[in-house]
């Protein structure tokens, strides 16, 4: 894809944005994350709470976010923007869509990587649905050959960084059933999950069972906006009123 077909827009912070124009869908995926501001926290105490745990917890260390489903970058510049000196891992397995998130990124603290996420290392394959630049995800069989990485092995590049588990995004269009299937210890880590499931798009094939099944093992409260689910890890979160 040539850099003749894209435009831009400034995120808000003198940066430039670039996208795809019609049929694409990065215009609606900006407005949802910049206008919309599906994944702001304003209005919520726990918004307050995150930014003490922040304060007190990662002095000397960066916060880290992993944006899992990064499409174009527009999720991964607004999580960069919005929590001071954090390093962002992104992840998307379209090769188009990972070329936009690399252009969109430049300057910024983050770190794109062509792959998905899974419950442990190794490859799949990109599956087209149908709908749309938002609508792709990996599968046993598909167009070409993806690498998946691991949460925890995102979390080691992390450390090589001197970052430490804050946010996990994730949207991966009904691969969170295979990502929480094993080797979920690393969710106990994180002050915040935030997730889009897709039982609505998969219907019938308990796409979201093996994440609440994981989910439940653990100390989290659940706040809800639009498509996604926050939940906010108590026993880490708390530590702030206890000290």
């Amino acid at each position: 894809m040539k850099l003749s077909e894209y435009n831009y827009i400034l995120d808000g912070n003198d940066h430039e944005m670039h996208f795809r124009l019609a049929p694409s869908s990065d215009l609606a995926v900006i407005n949802q994350i910049f206008q919309q501001q599906v994944y702001s926290l304003e209005g919520w105490p726990h918004k307050a709470i995150l930014e003490q745990y922040l304060d007190r917890y990662f002095q000397n260390q960066s916060p880290l976010i992993i944006d899992a489903g990064a499409n174009m970058g527009a999720s991964s510049i607004y999580f960069c923007n919005t929590w001071k000196n954090s390093f962002v891992i992104s992840l998307e397995p379209e090769k188009y869509n990972f070329s936009l998130l690399k252009l969109n990124t430049v300057g910024k603290s983050v770190l794109p990587l062509e792959g998905a996420i899974g419950s442990e290392m190794g490859t799949l394959y990109l599956s087209d649905p149908g709908h749309g630049d938002v609508g792709f995800r990996v599968a046993q069989s598909g167009e070409y050959e993806v690498p998946v990485y691991s949460v925890n092995h995102i979390i080691d590049i992390g450390r090589k960084s001197n970052a430490k588990p804050f946010i996990c995004k994730i949207d991966i269009e009904g691969g969170e059933s295979e990502l929480f299937s094993q080797n979920t210890e690393w969710v106990s880590d994180f002050a915040l999950i935030i997730i889009e499931l897709h039982d609505w798009m998969l219907p019938m094939q308990g796409s979201s069972q093996s994440f609440l099944k994981t989910i439940s093992q653990f100390d989290f409260e659940l706040l809800h906006k639009g498509e996604n689910l926050f939940f906010f890890n108590k026993k880490l979160l708390t530590q702030i009123q206890q000290n």
